[in-house]
């Protein structure tokens, strides 16, 4: 029962924050995609993507060393950094990260406004789904 309700208390603050940062950004005034005053446009100072985990094993067919189990990140930060937490973005279901990158009209996704919003943003893929190597 206590781990059942530390799982729920978890799953209410995280929400909760989420929702906490989206209520700051609009209040604000931002529009949605937040790219419309072009002095507070998309500038990133760094990117690129790492491998979090994993375990190497020998493959019993060609004898050569794979890599399994290790959880795809890529990441964006932004040149000025306004906001003291970055956001990391965890996809659901049979979705991969690269559902926050952009929109199915060709549009900047989540990921880009909140970039553009001063925070650093890592989007990660559930080990064993989604983008790898």
């Amino acid at each position: 029962m206590k781990i059942m309700r530390g799982r729920t208390l978890g799953t209410l603050l995280s929400t909760t924050m989420l929702f906490g940062v989206v209520a700051d950004v609009h209040a604000q005034g931002q529009n949605l995609r937040g790219f419309n005053d072009p002095n507070r446009g998309l500038r990133i100072a760094k990117q690129g993507m790492f491998f979090v985990g994993g375990q190497y094993y020998t493959s019993s067919i060609d004898g050569l060393r794979y890599m399994s189990g290790q959880m795809y990140v890529e990441y964006q930060i932004p040149e000025v950094v306004t906001r003291p937490y970055p956001i990391v973005m965890i996809h659901g279901a049979a979705q991969t990260g690269s559902n926050f990158i952009a929109t199915p009209d060709g549009q900047p996704g989540w990921a880009q406004f909140f970039v553009a919003n001063g925070y650093a943003v890592y989007i990660a893929d559930q080990v064993g789904r989604g983008r790898r190597s």
